[in-house]
């Protein structure tokens, strides 16, 4: 991984930080999502493909919580590079947030997964995000 990438990472995975960045593209820069009510979690999980266990890992993924409920995990994934399969990659890591909240026994109630990703690409000077 790319020093840049990860740079990019450990900032965004500030509370306040993510908190604005998921302000922004969501909610118009209203203050919606507070540092105070994220909390982070497990980045990574796994699954069974051709026989062989696999694991994949987020960029970064925070619940989002009010006292004691969770509301949802929201995700961000940023490519310095774009790939033509990330959306696939990405319901890939949702489902596997669905399936560990259906494997718990202790849940009352499944909460939503939201995944952001953005594609930051150079094309004549140009930086485009998705």
């Amino acid at each position: 991984m790319a020093e840049k990438d990860i740079a990019e990472k450990m900032l965004a995975d500030y509370n306040d930080v993510f908190a604005d960045i998921v302000n922004v593209l969501l909610f118009q820069g209203r203050r919606e999502i507070l540092p105070e009510n994220l909390k982070d979690t497990a980045n990574h999980s796994q699954y069974k493909a051709d026989g062989k266990l696999h694991e994949q890992e987020r960029d970064i993924s925070k619940l989002y919580v009010n006292g004691n409920m969770i509301i949802s995990l929201i995700g961000l994934e940023n490519q310095s590079k774009a790939e033509r399969l990330m959306p696939v990659r990405v319901i890939g890591y949702d489902g596997a947030a669905y399936r560990a909240q259906l494997l718990d026994k202790g849940t009352k109630r499944v909460y939503p997964v939201l995944t952001i990703f953005s594609t930051s690409v150079r094309n004549d000077g140009i930086i485009v995000i998705n």
